[in-house]
């Protein structure tokens, strides 16, 4: 977890507002030390001490606005290291802060508890690239797996699943990523029903992993169960993930402007869609989604023991 606020990069991306002065008050009693993102070209392009620091970007939609193009050109690079605050009054589902962010708050939110979300955010994040991390050090018996069919409900069933099925996969470290996005998302957003607004409510009053807690004991979320499908074929995998849930309008990916039109947490998808997976179809009423990796022969092969490509001892 990342608990030291001087390992983190805060960053301010904020139209001059009457919070903007309250959220920089919030920040700094909570430990950190914020800087306007389009001043602080070191933190931006790349400090010293880059690689071992994580970023929060905490950036309003009449920010955003105005400089979408230079922001989305920099995301595309620390993408992975950076942990998105939304300011928008209007939470509007729909916009290209929503499917970038990690979370969205209103500016009176953000004024009172931009601290305490900065540090679940990043905590989240810190598990991420901990499993990328986990995943790059290990090789797996189920390497050469042709298909499977799994069963999970948790958030900790669906971190180890991810892992178990990303090392069979092209590019383990960047598919297990994609796949506890997709996992996480059937288990909070799918089986428990906890949408954008409330998981933000529960952000802000640190009650998230409490109300995680209560509804995978409170019917009729306790009797759900999510699917993953696993198929290898002969050019490419095949992973099938199926929620409990009422699935969600997914309309805008299939005109390609899914990352600014989803509210159904759109950054893990964004991921998911564009760096993690060949393909990404959502089906039926939006709880069931099908993605795709190309393989190769020589790509398969470096995911299988040494032992299990020659056939064993």
């Amino acid at each position: 977890m990342l608990g030291d606020t001087q390992e983190v990069n805060v960053m301010l991306a904020l139209a001059d507002c009457e919070s903007t002065n309250a959220i920089i008050n919030r920040f700094e009693s909570s430990g950190y030390e914020p800087s306007f993102f389009l001043d602080d070209q070191e933190s931006r392009d790349g400090g010293p001490d880059r690689s071992s620091k994580m970023s929060v970007l905490v950036i309003s939609n009449a920010w955003l606005s105005e400089h979408f193009d230079s922001i989305d050109q920099w995301l595309t690079q620390y993408h992975a290291k950076t942990a998105i605050i939304g300011i928008d009054d209007e939470k509007d589902g729909a916009s290209d802060l929503a499917a970038m962010s990690d979370v969205i708050l209103s500016s009176s939110e953000a004024a009172d508890s931009v601290g305490a979300v900065t540090r679940a955010v990043l905590n989240y994040h810190a598990r991420v690239n901990e499993l990328a991390a986990e995943v790059k050090q290990r090789t797996s018996a189920i390497g050469n797996i042709v298909s499977g069919s799994f069963g999970f409900r948790t958030l900790d069933e669906a971190r180890n699943l991810s892992t178990m099925l990303a090392l069979a996969c092209p590019r383990p470290d960047v598919a297990a990523v994609g796949l506890l996005e997709l996992l996480v998302n059937a288990v909070e957003h799918g089986n428990l029903g906890i949408g954008w607004d409330l998981k933000s409510k529960l952000l802000t009053e640190r009650r998230w992993a409490e109300e995680i807690d209560y509804r995978l004991k409170w019917k009729p979320f306790s009797d759900r169960v999510a699917h993953v499908d696993f198929k290898r074929l002969d050019s490419h995998i095949e992973i099938t993930i199926e929620d409990g849930g009422v699935g969600f309008d997914f309309t805008p990916f299939l005109d390609g402007t899914s990352r600014k039109k989803s509210p159904y947490h759109g950054r893990g998808i964004f991921f998911a869609r564009e760096i993690a997976f060949d393909a990404v179809e959502y089906q039926g009423c939006g709880n069931r989604v099908c993605v795709r990796m190309n393989t190769s022969k020589d790509e398969i092969l470096t995911t299988i023991p040494r032992g299990e490509q020659n056939g064993g001892d």
